[in-house]
């Protein structure tokens, strides 16, 4: 890890070198380490267990969680609209993943003759 990197420069660096470095430079470059570090243990303290990552995910807790989960906005609302009435629900999704999440919009999309291909955002 990064912290590691840092303790192997810092071990191999002559003394006079760094003696004669900006400490500001030292202080930034320590503080870069340092928070990656700090990132590094938060990040793992925050990961899931063996037995809820095999679940496939962790469930949320509590009423504020279940509040926060659900986008409701008018953009949200439109865009899971979007999504859903291009996928192609008859398809299987372990049999042919492409047809079944773009399927309805290959068949409903007519693509003008001035253009090459057409996109959702286009």
């Amino acid at each position: 890890n990064s912290f590691n990197l840092f303790l192997v420069l810092v071990q191999n660096v002559p003394f006079k070198l760094l003696y004669s470095m900006n400490y500001k430079f030292v202080f930034y470059v320590f503080s870069f380490v340092l928070m990656n570090w700090y990132n590094n243990v938060k990040q793992v303290k925050s990961m899931p267990g063996a037995p809820a990552a095999l679940d496939g995910f962790v469930t949320p807790q509590g009423k504020e969680a279940k509040e926060k989960d659900i986008c409701l906005t008018p953009g949200c609302v439109y865009a899971a609209a979007e999504i859903l009435k291009n996928m192609n629900p008859d398809i299987d999704p372990c049999d042919n993943f492409y047809e079944h999440v773009c399927g309805n919009f290959i068949k409903e999309t007519i693509i003008p003759d001035d253009k090459s291909s057409l996109t959702l955002f286009s």
